[in-house]
């Protein structure tokens, strides 16, 4: 995957206060991974392509915009990921929509921070 350098980082929703509830994203080595709960080890974290193994992927990125597609068949499933400001600092909306009907939009703010990837 080749996404835009302003989404590279590991991102995550830092205004829940339940931990449990805590996701991070982190965009990295042309790949995105998923992680819920504390950020505590990259064993435990997973590879959104690893869901969509024999898709094609299609990818669509701009100044505040990535979408990455996954189609096989009849089935489509699409993340799209919107750069916005919250207080002067990076953040993003995350919705993923599953065969033409949006399942997941989420606007709480995500702030990157840099780890040694």
């Amino acid at each position: 995957m080749k996404y835009p350098s302003w989404i590279n980082g590991t991102w995550h929703n830092s205004f829940v206060s339940d931990t449990r509830k805590f996701v991070f994203w982190t965009f990295a080595n042309d790949s995105i991974y998923i992680e819920n709960g504390l950020h505590l080890k990259k064993s435990e974290r997973k590879c959104l392509a690893q869901d969509y193994v024999g898709y094609i992927i299609a990818e669509y990125s701009d100044d505040k915009l990535y979408r990455v597609s996954f189609l096989k068949g009849f089935e489509t499933a699409v993340y799209e990921f919107k750069k916005d400001d919250f207080k002067n600092k990076p953040a993003f909306t995350i919705s993923l929509t599953i065969n033409g009907i949006k399942k997941v939009e989420h606007s709480i703010s995500a702030f990157v921070f840099y780890l040694n990837e």
